[in-house]
């Protein structure tokens, strides 16, 4: 998808959109389908979201919701 994902030691992941603004609708987005993910721009880091590692299901439904919005930016 063209997105920035860094490597992670814990039970969730930071992927990095190009600035504040990507990632506050790609947040928007997520949660109009139901997707809860965090927008950690409180913590210094408003071009990223925090992502959570689920079971199966719950981590595909995330990704073909976030590919449904990655096409919204081509």
């Amino acid at each position: 998808m063209g997105l920035d994902v860094r490597n992670s030691a814990g039970n969730f992941v930071l992927i990095y959109f190009r600035d504040g603004g990507e990632a506050a609708r790609a947040n928007a987005f997520l949660m109009s389908k139901g997707l809860i993910v965090r927008h950690v721009a409180n913590y210094g880091l408003p071009q990223a979201l925090r992502v959570t590692v689920g079971k199966d299901e719950e981590n595909r439904a995330f990704l073909d919701a976030l590919g449904e919005f990655a096409r919204t930016l081509a």
